[in-house]
């Protein structure tokens, strides 16, 4: 009886001993299957990263489509404003006789005719952001006539704007990708791009007009005030020594009465 007793222990013994075993083995053949999910996980990133890449390329690839259709544009690359102020000016003599005080760029230069060093000039302003004429001459080692010249070829070419005092000019390419497009570009003559400025722009043209007539008027109102403070000021000034003069003959009146030279009558 003892012995059968003995055995089933041992059996229940053994028994548990086998579940046990059975558990850890059966836990590290799932510990792949838990990181499936993971791996999984990974993949879907990899793929989803990519997918951000081909969205990327193809935004870049629409981007050159948009900026060659805009190449495209007869005032692409214009300094529309000073176009604006131009034509304002233009109607302001016509209609009042005013002088038009704004300049415009002088006749497109022939490719030919562009400095040795105006595209990567174009691109060292571009990359820079700076219409500056001494950054070229320290870039580039040349003198100060030879890199106004540049400056004065970048304009013509819509890749910086007109003279600011000595302010560095505006920079009005965005980038080297767009400046290729206005490099490539064949410029549209001066009638060409005044005509579509005023087309497009009428309005803001009109409002420029209006708005360079009063600055005229409240100029000629400053000067018709300094004019008249002008004349008042010399009127002043002879009255004053007017009085100058009077107070110097009674003066001597008084001097020669004293001396008996001269009499009260």
């Amino acid at each position: 009886m003892a012995t059968f007793i003995i055995f089933c222990v041992t059996l229940i013994f053994a028994a548990f001993v086998l579940v046990i075993k059975y558990r850890k083995w059966n836990k590290k053949e799932k510990k792949p299957v838990s990181i499936e999910p993971y791996q999984l996980q990974e993949e879907d990133s990899i793929n989803i990263t990519d997918d951000e890449l081909d969205i990327s390329h193809r935004d870049k690839f629409m981007d050159s489509i948009d900026i060659e259709e805009q190449s495209k544009d007869i005032l692409f690359g214009v300094d529309v404003e000073l176009y604006i102020k131009y034509i304002a000016g233009m109607l302001l003599y016509s209609e009042y006789g005013y002088e038009n005080k704004t300049v415009l760029p002088v006749n497109s230069i022939n490719k030919n005719e562009r400095d040795s060093l105006f595209d990567v000039a174009a691109r060292l302003i571009v990359v820079h952001q700076q219409g500056s004429t001494s950054l070229i001459q320290r870039k580039f080692s040349i003198g100060y006539n030879r890199a106004s010249r540049l400056m004065e070829q970048l304009q013509d070419a819509g890749i910086v704007g007109a003279a600011i005092g000595s302010n560095p000019r505006e920079v009005l390419i965005s980038d080297e990708h767009v400046l290729s497009f206005a490099l490539s570009r064949v410029k549209p003559d001066l009638d060409e791009i005044l005509d579509a400025v005023e087309e497009r722009y009428y309005d803001q043209i009109q409002y420029r007009k209006e708005y360079m007539l009063k600055c005229i008027e409240q100029e000629k109102e400053i000067e018709r005030l300094q004019k008249i403070d002008e004349e008042k000021e010399l009127i002043r000034a002879k009255l004053l020594e007017k009085e100058r003069k009077k107070q110097l003959e009674r003066e001597v009146r008084q001097e020669l009465k004293d001396k008996g030279l001269i009499s009260d009558d």
